[in-house]
């Protein structure tokens, strides 16, 4: 099971690279916060997270997400991938403490490179063309290698 958040369509489109290669199915975290559903895992089955970088952390819904969220056991196996414009910052510490809150393990951590479009503060900007499409050409083959591994 891999539940995510997007904002723009970067996490999303990861999210659902992953789950076909993994044969898994996917989850929004944003149509689940509202619910109150217990989680229901097979032994042999991995959970993951897929999300953005928003201010250097995991976005507030991810968090509350997983504040709120019940499984029927810890994961045997669990992973998170963060989509970023340039630097994960803190989040994988922020997200690592929220799991560890919960008695849950992280095995591995990820992150993908995606197009910025964080233009919020003076300073940042939007890639060029030419970052654009290095970026983009990149993204699949990391996907790739995060589903191999």
């Amino acid at each position: 099971m891999i539940f995510y958040f997007s904002g723009v369509g970067n996490s999303a489109w990861v999210a659902r690279q992953l789950a076909t290669m993994l044969n898994d199915r996917v989850v929004s975290i944003a149509e689940e916060i509202r619910t109150d559903v217990d989680y229901a895992l097979s032994p042999d089955k991995q959970v993951g997270f897929v999300f953005p970088v928003y201010g250097w952390e995991p976005p507030k819904i991810v968090l509350d997400f997983v504040r709120k969220m019940k499984l029927s056991h810890a994961p045997e196996y669990l992973f998170f991938v963060c989509t970023c414009g340039d630097d994960t910052g803190k989040t994988a510490d922020v997200f690592m403490s929220a799991l560890k809150a919960k008695g849950w393990t992280c095995h591995a951590s990820y992150s993908v490179l995606m197009p910025d479009t964080y233009v919020c503060l003076p300073g940042f900007d939007i890639d060029g063309e030419d970052e654009l499409k290095r970026k983009t050409d990149n993204a699949s083959a990391r996907v790739d290698f995060i589903g191999e591994e």
